[in-house]
């Protein structure tokens, strides 16, 4: 009794030992993926709750998009920018095709007048 109890608990020391044994083969990434649970699953949902709503999590994002406004304040302009000047080339297209029809107009009535003037004998 006393071997098969001494198997087992020997047993059950290297499975402890197989089971804390890092992987050689394994990136840092893929040790924090196995650490975070599976996405969907009922406990990912309590741990990145926690995670996004810390605190510090809450101070760094802040801070992050201070820098961000601070690096690239000219995102807001450029946009506003870029609206304004769509508007203004699709103005100028369209007064582009109404001088175009307006000469085209002018060009076929002094092509009538001037088949007019012309009298058949």
């Amino acid at each position: 009794m006393h071997k098969i109890s001494r198997f087992f608990s020997i047993l059950f020391f290297v499975f402890l030992v197989q089971l804390v044994k890092p992987n050689r083969n394994e990136t840092p990434v893929d040790q924090v993926l196995k650490t975070t649970p599976a996405k969907g699953s009922f406990t990912s949902f309590f741990y990145w709750w926690f995670y996004f709503s810390s605190p510090e999590r809450r101070r760094l994002r802040d801070a992050q998009q201070r820098l961000e406004e601070l690096l690239h304040p000219q995102d807001e302009l450029e946009k506003r920018q870029s609206v304004i000047l769509e508007k203004l080339m699709e103005e100028h297209k369209r007064f582009k095709e109404e001088a175009e029809r307006e000469a085209e107009r002018e060009r076929l009535a002094y092509e009538y007048q001037k088949g007019q003037g012309k009298k058949e004998y």
